[in-house]
């Protein structure tokens, strides 16, 4: 996480003192990608695009995607309809929000999708389509300004379930949490 504040600083400085740059192309591994992107989407405080990219398979073997997922994100990072859009995961030649995107698929290349919604945009031969745009404040217009923080906060995920004794909890806070997530409870009930 402190690589994360490390990097979205970054973003906002090369922005910041470059008028000239069309975008910024981020790679990721898979497991935490959909993370950090919407981590840069909440932190990056700039319209131009930031774009977040995978493989899911390594390199050397059949079907390597790495390559044309790179090439998609570079190209969407540099189109004149990117700007404004927060920040975007690109993959198998669909453009995904940050916001919205989820890892789905441990071993195939259709891995990201933005099931609720579906893809802002795709990746075609010769151009970039965007099919609608995000309502919600993002990137330029985000309320989370991390110039002033040095560190995110310690925040420990708990699973709730009947008869937990609370154990866990009690360790989380002894240990230095500063903040629980319960997860598990249904519909807000715990």
């Amino acid at each position: 996480l402190d690589q994360w504040v490390q990097l979205a600083r970054r973003i906002n400085e090369v922005f910041q003192t470059d008028p000239t740059l069309a975008g910024i192309v981020v790679t990721s591994g898979t497991d935490t990608l959909e993370e950090l992107a919407y981590f840069l989407h909440l932190t990056v405080r700039h319209a131009r695009p930031v774009v977040v990219v995978g493989a899911m398979r390594r390199p050397g073997a059949l079907g390597y995607d790495g390559a044309a997922n790179l090439r998609q994100a570079l190209r969407v990072a540099g189109d004149a309809g990117s700007p404004g859009r927060g920040v975007l995961v690109v993959f198998n030649d669909e453009i995904n929000s940050a916001r919205e995107v989820t890892k789905t698929d441990a071993l195939h290349l259709q891995a990201f999708q933005s099931r609720n919604n579906g893809a802002l945009g795709a990746t075609a031969r010769d151009r970039i389509i965007y099919y609608r745009r995000l309502e919600r404040r993002h990137t330029a217009t985000t309320e989370f300004d991390i110039a002033q923080i040095s560190r995110l906060p310690r925040v420990e995920i708990v699973m709730a379930y009947q008869g937990a004794s609370g154990d866990l909890v009690r360790a989380a806070v002894d240990r230095g949490a500063d903040g629980i997530v319960i997860a598990g409870a249904g519909a807000g009930s715990t």
